[in-house]
């Protein structure tokens, strides 16, 4: 369900990384189409997210400035920027135990 790389904007360029290298407070830039790589929140700008693989919604919700972005979403419109909130395992506040049930 998770992308493997995604769109980070350093220093006002955009890259595309391996998702094992974004960190918490990044810049991730979402395209259209594109599935929600990391936790995050909207900084600016308004959106749609198709959430129904998370949720089972199956109308997109609305996204606004302060609204979080929950990793796995598939942006429905509108080229959006988000700030890093979780990234890897502990995204969505469940990979705190997965990754202790992987450790032992």
């Amino acid at each position: 369900m998770r992308p493997t790389t995604a769109r980070v904007r350093l220093d006002g360029v955009d890259r595309d990384l391996p998702i094992n290298a974004i960190l918490v407070g990044g810049v991730v830039v979402i395209r259209p189409g594109d599935r929600v790589p990391v936790d995050g929140e909207i900084p600016e700008g308004n959106s749609r997210d198709d959430e129904s693989l998370l949720t089972g919604e199956s109308l997109p919700v609305d996204k606004q400035p302060g609204d979080t972005l929950n990793g796995g979403a598939i942006n429905a419109h509108g080229i959006r920027v988000a700030r890093t909130t979780a990234v890897g395992l502990v995204m969505g506040g469940v990979g705190v135990y997965c990754w202790a049930c992987l450790s032992s």
